[in-house]
């Protein structure tokens, strides 16, 4: 099997900072987060970074062995994300029950087991019917593991033989509005399997590549096109957004639009052509600044042990995040949003939540051995 690629542990270690930051939804420290100056964001390059990481992993397996270990991935995805619904929902629970008549940060979840029954409500979150907090992102990659078998196949044949059907599904989700939507709340999940598929077989397709030889075209011109779009971007959003009234109701209307959008449920073009461009500079310019430091990070660097324990780490930050919006919820109601009491809130979830991301990945959480840093172990996703 292919040895660990550590550039790519340290890119799903950053991706796991700013998806547990940008999930604190009260608090200003999404506002500095790089998710905020881009169309995309680290979900995006989070979900495509998987599908490498699983092509290098499984790719070499055979069919039945691949399938065994993809499904038993799946059911462990299962049992961790009912680990994340039944603690969100414990603390959602108590602390509506501690603040009384008070409403809550997340009071919807709350009304929509009170109206509909324990009994029912359960069922339908449990089997994925209808989101709690972050519990949705886990539910996408179960998907994905049971998908993968087939799309694995497809690409190790030839590297883009699973982009083809992958492109269909897309489009054609995206087209006729084929997203699903919480069984209770009636809202689109933010993150669904048919639209986000082709990101995920981008990565599958670019893992194969990589298995098999292909080099990532090496073009100026492509390299400028993509730097292009990225930067375009930013001055878009910083200086001409501001003052031009038609992209002002672009901004207020993006995320219902496909085609011409920036959805983050639809995984619109526009959306998805900034991934890609930003996957591009990441392997075309490895010496660039900022680029440079993930390309160079030893197997020791703090966003490589992140990311090779990238499961446990993102299910602390799922509930920690939703603890953190209620806390600041509470803050902002008694000193005010921009008062100190609530920016400490927000500090001190911030700085606790990541010192223990950092205990996690290095197994110093309870019941968890001590690791030994292995320089070229396989890859998992």
């Amino acid at each position: 099997m292919t040895g660990r690629i550590h550039s790519i542990d340290a890119a799903r270690g950053l991706c796991l900072l700013n998806i547990f930051v940008n999930h604190i939804t009260l608090g200003f420290s999404k506002e500095i987060s790089f998710s905020k100056i881009g169309l995309s964001d680290a979900a995006e390059i989070f979900v495509l970074v998987s599908g490498v990481s699983t092509y290098l992993f499984y790719g070499t397996l055979q069919i039945e062995a691949m399938t065994r270990g993809l499904w038993k991935r799946a059911i462990r995805l299962y049992v961790v994300n009912a680990v994340v619904v039944l603690l969100t929902l414990i603390l959602i629970i108590s602390i509506d029950y501690m603040t009384g008549d008070r409403k809550i940060f997340d009071q919807d979840i709350v009304d929509v087991l009170q109206s509909n029954g324990v009994e029912r409500s359960l069922w339908l979150i449990f089997s994925f019917q209808q989101g709690v907090g972050y519990s949705v992102v886990l539910k996408l990659y179960m998907y994905f593991m049971l998908l993968c078998p087939a799309l694995i196949w497809l690409s190790s044949k030839m590297w883009w033989y699973a982009l083809p059907p992958a492109v269909l599904i897309w489009a054609v989700a995206g087209q006729f509005d084929l997203v699903s939507r919480n069984s209770l709340t009636g809202e689109p999940f933010a993150l669904t399997i048919l639209p986000w598929t082709l990101i995920f077989t981008c990565g599958i397709a670019l893992g194969a590549a990589i298995k098999q030889g292909v080099r990532v075209p090496q073009s100026r011109l492509l390299t400028a096109l993509a730097f292009a779009y990225v930067l375009g971007y930013v001055v878009f959003v910083a200086l001409i957004a501001p003052h031009w009234p038609a992209a002002t109701d672009w901004f207020a209307t993006r995320n219902d639009h496909f085609w011409l959008g920036g959805s983050k449920t639809y995984q619109s073009p526009l959306r998805l052509l900034h991934a890609l461009s930003l996957v591009y500079l990441f392997i075309s310019c490895p010496s660039a600044p900022l680029i440079r430091l993930l390309h160079q990070a030893n197997p020791r660097n703090i966003l490589c042990r992140m990311g090779r324990r990238s499961l446990p780490i993102f299910a602390f930050g799922a509930v920690v995040s939703v603890a953190a919006d209620e806390a600041l919820f509470a803050a902002h109601h008694f000193f005010g949003a921009k008062s100190l009491p609530s920016i400490a809130v927000e500090l001190v979830f911030v700085a606790l939540g990541i010192a223990v991301m950092i205990a996690i990945a290095d197994r110093r959480w309870p019941f968890q051995r001590p690791s030994r840093v292995v320089a070229e172990r396989p890859l998992s996703p």
